[in-house]
């Protein structure tokens, strides 16, 4: 059982859905890669899905193709964060159906959603919160008009204001080890901007009595809990009958406290925002422009585009444009409140397209705390197709706004992530362009997945020597668990990475623990991506207890006789 038994680096829905991929399509790495392209698919008709409703349907293709671009492509390993993005899809397109429909189940399905999401990663609470904030708008849309007479500052808009500042609050909290301008710019303010456009539109569109507006906000946000409930219910019932609630608590709150300790890449300096800021301006001010350009102005701007790709081969401007990108997404719920902020409904106060804009609003600006406080570039892809979505959803609302321009800027976009993303390797990811050529398969009974040639030479000899020292136990670490699963032996240890478990990458910790164990054989990972780097000591004791040894790489493999 998952934290009782072994400490699970996730909450372990994601544990249970590969155990039934291997139960279906057999005990391989490629059982987890079918998964994931059956819920990428769905994903993929739910972007659409949406992204027809903001823009007519050939510019719908357009970002749909865009969102899939900088996202599973760039690195398609069954990873939690995918699935927390693509139930947040799900989920936001059940709340639109709710806005079309008006009927509760869908809320209560988008509550599943959230609960499902919660299930493989914990960080599935950033699109719980961010429902929860646009049912709170919502539910001031539908208050058609504040009663006469009635001042703003109403009670409702004072629980408005500390719900706010208790979102505000926790997300400051959480990033409370690493507050500095970047976290601030691209955590805080796209989520202060949210808040703020709520209490703005609550501000000037309030009012109504206290008890019926509590009671619809209940009415709406009371089947979203229920169905984020559900599915957590279930399955914490077998920790309960196990007696191992604590364990279960432990590794899913108290653990991610050492990940954010050891395992954390900071966000970029503030700087790299400046490549963004010209297509900022244009989202925030879109009259700046005129709707009609000359034909000169059009192809300036198609040369200037295909310039940059020309040149994307080089470092400095492959990471401007990616900067460029990643900027967006705090800048463009700015710009995206702007102009949600600065007009009023017409007609109808619950109009459709302004509630989905901030529902996608919402989603992208909260959900981008998926990248704390592992800031890597590819955490930027788990959030960017929610980005694409709200920057499509809010500038079709201005008709002055040069369609054609943006229209080119998400062609650019697109190419860009086809030629230089997608064929890159998610280390240099961001970085630079270096492609990333599978030209072999791992020949294992438990691979089968396509490698570089020499990756799958090294794993090949690796797993044949120690299928050479019999069935006895092995130590494999620190940091390299597909050493288990490749050679099918059992880690004698509870953790998949020693940084999060008891067990130090030390003589005085290791040793004794491979002494009661009786291990044989040993696999020392001199390059661990997050725990230490084994001590010199520690190699010299295992050497003199392991007297035959063989280096394969960046593994070192000790045995007895």
């Amino acid at each position: 059982m998952p934290h009782r038994d072994y400490d699970e680096a996730y909450t372990g829905g994601l544990t249970l859905l590969h155990a039934a991929a291997f139960r279906v399509f057999g005990t391989n790495l490629v059982s987890l890669r079918i998964v994931l392209l059956l819920f990428f698919l769905l994903f993929v008709a739910a972007l659409y899905s949406i992204a027809r409703r903001v823009v007519p349907p050939p510019a719908a293709v357009l970002v749909t193709l865009l969102c899939v671009a900088w996202s599973v492509p760039n690195y398609f390993a069954s990873l939690p964060s995918w699935y927390n993005l693509f139930f947040a899809t799900f989920g936001g397109l059940a709340l639109i159906r709710h806005m079309e429909t008006g009927r509760r189940r869908w809320i209560f399905l988008a509550g599943l959603c959230g609960g499902v999401s919660v299930l493989f990663k914990i960080v599935g609470l950033y699109f719980v919160a961010a429902a929860l904030l646009f049912l709170a708008y919502r539910e001031s849309r539908l208050q058609a008009e504040r009663r006469a007479g009635e001042g703003r500052l109403t009670p409702f808009f004072l629980i408005k204001t500390g719900g706010c500042v208790l979102l505000l609050t926790a997300e400051a909290c959480l990033l409370r080890n690493r507050v500095g301008a970047p976290a601030f710019f691209h955590f805080l303010l796209p989520t202060a901007a949210v808040a703020g456009l709520l209490l703005a539109d609550e501000w000037k569109d309030g009012g109504g009595g206290l008890f019926e507006r509590l009671d619809r906000l209940v009415g709406l946000s009371g089947p979203f809990l229920l169905g984020v409930a559900v599915p957590v219910a279930v399955f914490v019932a077998p920790f309960a009958a196990a007696g191992a609630l604590s364990d279960l608590a432990r590794d899913v709150f108290l653990l991610p406290q050492k990940q954010i300790a050891t395992a954390a890449v900071d966000l970029p300096p503030l700087r790299t925002i400046l490549p963004a800021l010209p297509y900022a301006l244009l989202m925030a001010f879109p009259r700046s422009i005129p709707q009609r350009v000359g034909r000169g102005f059009r192809f300036a701007i198609v040369l200037f585009f295909a310039g940059l790709l020309g040149l994307a081969v080089l470092p400095a401007v492959y990471r401007g444009i990616w900067d460029s990108a990643r900027s967006l997404l705090p800048l463009a719920a700015v710009a995206g409140c702007h102009s949600l902020g600065k007009t009023r409904p017409s007609g109808d106060p619950s109009s459709l397209a302004r509630q989905r804009t901030f529902l996608l609003l919402c989603l992208s600006s909260l959900i981008a705390l998926v990248q704390f406080p592992f800031a890597a570039p590819i955490y930027f892809c788990y959030v960017a197709p929610l980005t694409i979505l709200a920057i499509a959803a809010f500038l079709p609302r201005e008709a002055s706004a040069p369609r054609a321009l943006h229209l080119g800027v998400a062609a650019f976009y697109l190419l860009f992530a086809v030629l230089f993303l997608n064929p890159v390797y998610v280390f240099n990811l961001g970085h630079r362009y270096d492609r990333y050529v599978a030209d072999r398969r791992l020949r294992l009974d438990r691979g089968g997945l396509r490698l570089p040639e020499i990756d799958a030479r090294k794993y090949e000899r690796l797993i044949a020597t120690i299928g050479k020292h019999g069935n006895g136990p092995i130590y494999a670490g620190p940091d390299c668990p597909e050493i288990y699963f490749l050679s099918g032996r059992p880690s004698p240890t509870r953790t998949f990475f020693e940084f999060l478990g008891p067990l130090e990458t030390n003589a005085a910790s290791l040793i004794p623990f491979l002494e009661t164990r009786r291990t044989r054989l040993v696999v020392l990972n001199r390059t661990p991506a997050f725990s230490a780097k084994p001590t010199l000591a520690l190699v010299t004791e295992l050497k003199r207890r392991y007297p035959n040894w063989e280096a394969i790489d960046n593994f070192v493999l000790l045995w007895k006789n």
